[in-house]
């Protein structure tokens, strides 16, 4: 039984196995070397992950988000993307009382609500839309380079608003894998809010006059605003302090009645939809065609949100 032989035909019936075990395993090491390319996160997680776990202590379920990473005074790149997956990779390993979403829970959730993946590297949309996931944690990171190093501050926030859960401060040198993910800007970060094509329209017809003239063009003059109050933000809004400029397009009717309203340029947290349901009740002078009679025209409207 312990032949030669058998030795020899034992383990050709094992080697298929075996090529797979060594793929799997060589699949692993190079995507752990790759990590440990750009930064070892296992140590900054371990202690954050126990902060977490002391923090978390008598509650009945602690869910954790890391966002993407900011830089500070830069352009967003695909480090800032990478090192935050990374270094939530690493907290979840280490994680004991609380769960680490993964990134496709996300990127679900943001898709429910029409915004682009890129979204999660606004603290402001996460914010809106993290509950939603029950998220009770957020983290975040800051970068900062010098000529020869990174510097990451990652600090922990809850939804609730208390600070100081833990910190961490990163200094380390910039490798060449991190200067060539630096190089590349990140992915779907750079309009994070594009165009909602959808249309609301009056639900009179005589009034949703469909017109292809614009206003200040053509003969046709401006519509102007008679009664135009400023519109409230939504509590979600201003707990995640989100602000800007709504745009919108209209249909400025001949009764001064906006009609066909249509988001250009949205912002979160439920400002777009309020700045529709406001212009619905905002009445206007009507613009004249080249006859000197008022017309429909369409015209944009843009809805700002300021923060005092």
């Amino acid at each position: 039984m312990n032949s030669p032989e058998h030795f020899t035909a034992h383990l050709l019936r094992r080697l298929p196995w075996l090529g797979i075990f060594t793929c799997v395993s060589l699949c692993v090491i190079a995507r752990s070397a790759r990590a440990q390319d750009l930064y070892d996160f296992n140590p900054a997680a371990s202690e954050m992950a126990g902060a977490i776990d002391q923090a978390a202590a008598g509650s009945v379920h602690t869910t954790v988000l890391v966002t993407d990473f900011t830089e500070m005074h830069d352009p967003d790149s695909q480090l800032a993307v990478v090192l935050a997956q990374n270094f939530a990779q690493s907290l979840r390993s280490h994680a004991r009382n609380f769960t680490v979403l993964d990134h496709s829970d996300v990127e679900a959730a943001i898709s429910n609500h029409k915004l682009p993946i890129g979204a999660l590297s606004s603290r402001s949309v996460v914010a809106c839309y993290a509950p939603e996931l029950g998220v009770t944690l957020i983290i975040a990171g800051w970068i900062e380079y010098t000529p020869e190093n990174m510097i990451l501050d990652i600090g922990v926030e809850s939804l609730a608003g208390d600070h100081g859960i833990s910190g961490k401060k990163i200094i380390t040198p910039l490798t060449a894998a991190m200067e060539t993910l630096r190089s590349q800007p990140a992915v779907g970060t750079e309009a994070i809010f594009g165009e909602d094509r959808t249309v609301w329209v009056r639900h009179e017809s005589s009034k949703t006059t469909v017109t292809s003239a614009k206003s200040g063009a053509g003969g046709y003059s401006y519509p102007a605003c008679i009664h135009c109050p400023q519109v409230p933000f939504t509590d979600a809004a201003v707990k995640a302090k989100a602000a800007g400029t709504v745009t919108l397009s209209a249909v400025i009717g001949a009764d001064g009645k906006a009609q066909r309203i249509s988001v250009q340029r949205a912002l979160p947290c439920g400002l777009d939809q309020r700045a529709i349901d406001a212009i619905k009740d905002w009445s206007f002078r009507p613009a004249t065609g080249p006859d000197g009679k008022p017309a429909p025209v369409i015209q944009t409207i843009e809805v700002t949100f300021h923060l005092y």
